[in-house]
């Protein structure tokens, strides 16, 4: 075109004016310059054929196409076909604004084309009309647009959120209000909520777009398992792509459930991990484009969350505390105990039930806010010895007055506390009145039946003593009579002997053919054994009383030498095995067991015992078997006589130790000795620090025992 106006110039047009021309020239080729360099497109279109008539600016960047390529072209084919419509209406003048918005027709192999803001004005160009049109790229605009809205969006999400979740003080509701506004504002396909509980995350609220999930597929689990457990113990939210490919998520319910994307975050309180706020994708995503919502909803989630938990703390506190009061009222009415509380100006708080009975008022009312020395306090001086001298009272008497004005006796305990931030006193009290006027009934008594007892005792202990001058002198007497009768005794034994003997050679010398005088002799003779018989025992009781005598006075003469226990028992067995044998139904058992030590005694004694015991077993034995056993224990030397006889009830078994007692019941008909006979075993078997005793059940039989030291060892418990 410059070629062509200065060649018509040079041709046709005077010189005078082609200066003026070809600088005119210059200007326009400047402002194309300038044109080109321009950021926007602009377009110079022909209407109504709408074909493209010259393109500057930035149309080749922005349609990425080279030059001589858009003119001619409709204008109208740059873009696709639903925004033809209201490109026409902008260039017929139908449209009553001049600046659109539309997406380029996409390039090949593309999905979309840059969006562009286009500003069309129609002009008149010499006889054809035409339209400049200004096209500029707001791709990243939009893109920045859709980003910055997004962004508020968010900002308006969390306002929301924060002014909700602040005005609820329940758990629950905390945790429903936000869930609707994460999900709105994220869109996840899962959102769930867990609170630290010890080592576990207990799962507190759940949200699905997804029907076929439940909260029991993610249920709580362990403190420090899978992509939660990592996010308490790292402290920082994690956003994992593909969980599949995490090593950190390890709960296959979470992998089989479909998920496939997820977001931790912790609700962190200072150094403090309280929860964890998850949220879940069933497609590829990648949530930590929203992180910076993310961490400011958990933020939000956490104060609210915080709160609502001390709320509802603070609430279960106040629940129990106002039930500890319902219960200590409930209590302190029914406790059959006076109980007062009584202010800092010593005036009356509250009174219970059993307190107003004993001091006979009939509400509680009548002595609210009266002061404790107008109603119950008997003493009228200036101090208080509990509110002014902050003495404690524990169970001290002292008197209250009645409705009545008359004093009751009281054990009272009282001590200052706090009660509600106030500095109250608390008094308990019993009646004792009536325990008092017990107490000196009582005391009255006792003090009648000590002088009694002590009457009783000063007479007691006159006949104790004149028992003992009794008993002395009884057991002077036996021992005289013992003496006594042992010479004539002696003598008796000794004629009886000579006069049988001296008949029986008389019988030998001359025999006696008359019948008559045959019996008289027989008769003789019988009643000389009796005599001879009678005297035995008369000597073996004297006897047995004087050895007993000699060895409670400490007077008996003990020749101790060393003792062959086994040995011992084996010659008593043999000297009193013919007694045995005249019974024939009766069998006498010998037991030895090796090694039996050495013992200090006085071996006649000791047989003393065996034979005693050997003889009482004979007699109150008709069939079975008596055995004599003798083992060696650790400390002591057992020695046993067992008998399958008569028995001895239990009653019994101590008291046939003691001097003349024996035993007479329904299956011992009648004493079989002098009685004398256990009790000097006892005192055998103790002078040698030894024990005896018996076991037995009537029916069965007995078992007497006892058990000498070994030496220079004390006798413990039964071998």
């Amino acid at each position: 075109m410059r070629e062509k106006l200065i060649g018509l110039g040079e041709r046709s047009i005077a010189k005078s004016y082609y200066p003026e021309l070809k600088e005119r020239l210059q200007e326009l080729e400047r402002f194309r310059a300038l044109m080109d360099a321009a950021s926007d497109a602009i377009f110079l279109v022909e209407t109504p054929s709408l074909h493209i008539m010259d393109a500057v600016g930035a149309w080749r960047d922005l349609l990425d196409k080279p030059d001589g390529e858009v003119v001619g072209v409709s204008f109208l084919d740059l873009f696709p076909d639903p925004c033809h419509s209201p490109l026409a209406d902008q260039f017929s003048g139908v449209a009553s604004h001049a600046t659109v918005v539309c997406a380029l027709r996409p390039p090949p192999g593309t999905e979309e084309g840059a969006l562009v803001e286009m500003s069309i004005r129609l002009t008149p160009d010499g006889g054809r009309r035409s339209a400049v049109v200004v096209v500029r790229d707001v791709t990243e605009r939009a893109v920045m647009e859709k980003s910055l809205a997004a962004k508020v969006q968010e900002l308006q999400a969390l306002h929301r959120m924060g002014m909700a979740v602040a005005s609820y003080l329940s758990v629950e509701s905390v945790i429903q209000s936000a869930f609707k506004d994460v999900m709105n504002a994220v869109e996840p396909d899962l959102l769930m909520l867990f609170t630290a509980d010890g080592q576990r995350l207990r799962l507190q609220g759940f949200e699905s777009r997804r029907g076929d999930a439940n909260a029991d597929q993610f249920a709580g689990h362990g403190i420090t398992e899978c992509l939660c457990g990592a996010t308490v113990s790292e402290g920082e939210p994690l956003f994992v792509q593909d969980i599949h490919a995490d090593p950190r998520c390890t709960r296959d319910e979470c992998k089989h459930h479909g998920l496939s994307s997820m977001a931790t975050l912790p609700l962190r309180l200072g150094n403090l991990t309280i929860g964890v706020l998850a949220l879940g994708s069933f497609t590829p995503r990648n949530f930590g484009a929203a992180s910076v919502f993310l961490r400011s909803a958990a933020s939000i989630v956490t104060g609210a969350l915080h709160n609502a938990m001390l709320h509802e703390d603070l609430e279960r506190s106040i629940r129990e505390l106002n039930e500890s009061r319902e219960n200590l009222t409930t209590i302190l009415d029914t406790l059959p105990v006076g109980v007062i509380l009584m202010s800092a100006e010593r005036k009356v708080l509250r009174i219970n039930g059993y307190a107003l009975k004993m001091l006979d008022y009939d509400h509680e009312e009548e002595l609210l806010g009266k002061t404790c020395r107008e109603v119950l306090c008997v003493y009228h001086n200036d101090r208080c010895p509990i509110f002014d001298q902050c003495q404690e009272v524990d169970q001290r008497e002292c008197d209250l007055l009645t409705r009545k004005g008359r004093p009751l006796t009281v054990l009272k305990s009282a001590i200052p506390i706090t009660l509600e931030g106030q500095r109250v006193l608390l008094e308990a009290f019993t009646n004792i009145s009536e325990l008092k006027e017990t107490q000196l009934a009582l005391q009255r008594a006792h003090d009648e039946l000590e002088e009694r007892v002590l009457q009783r005792t000063r007479e007691l202990q006159q006949a104790n003593d004149r028992l003992q001058e009794l008993d002395q002198l009884k057991s002077s007497f036996l021992t005289t009579v013992s003496h006594d009768l042992r010479t004539p005794l002696t003598s008796i034994y000794g004629f009886a002997k000579l006069i049988r003997r001296d008949l029986r050679r008389i019988e030998a010398n001359v025999p006696i053919q008359d019948p008559g005088i045959r019996r008289r002799r027989e008769a003789v003779l019988s009643n000389i054994d009796i005599i001879l018989n009678e005297s035995e025992r008369l000597t073996r009781l004297i006897n047995d009383f004087l050895d007993l005598s000699k060895i409670e006075e400490g007077r008996y003469e003990w020749a101790d030498e060393a003792v062959d226990l086994g040995q011992l028992a084996l010659d008593t067995v043999d000297s009193m095995r013919g007694m045995f044998l005249e019974n024939p139904a009766l069998t006498l058992h010998v037991q030895l067991e090796s090694g039996v030590p050495l013992l200090q005694l006085d071996p006649d004694r000791i047989q003393q015992v065996l034979v005693n015991l050997l003889s009482n077993a004979y007699k109150f034995t008709s069939r079975g078997e008596v055995s004599v056993e003798v083992r060696t224990g650790p400390q002591c030397v057992q020695v046993s006589v067992s008998d399958t006889g008569e028995g001895i009830p239990a009653h019994e078994q101590e008291r046939i130790f003691e001097r003349f007692h024996q035993v007479v019941g329904d299956t011992l008909h009648a004493p079989k000795g002098t009685g004398l006979g256990l009790a000097i075993c006892r005192r055998i078997v103790e002078h040698y620090r030894g024990r005896i005793w018996v076991e037995s059940r009537v029916g069965e039989g007995s078992r007497f025992i006892f058990e000498l030291p070994r030496p220079q060892e004390d006798c413990p418990p039964p071998c």
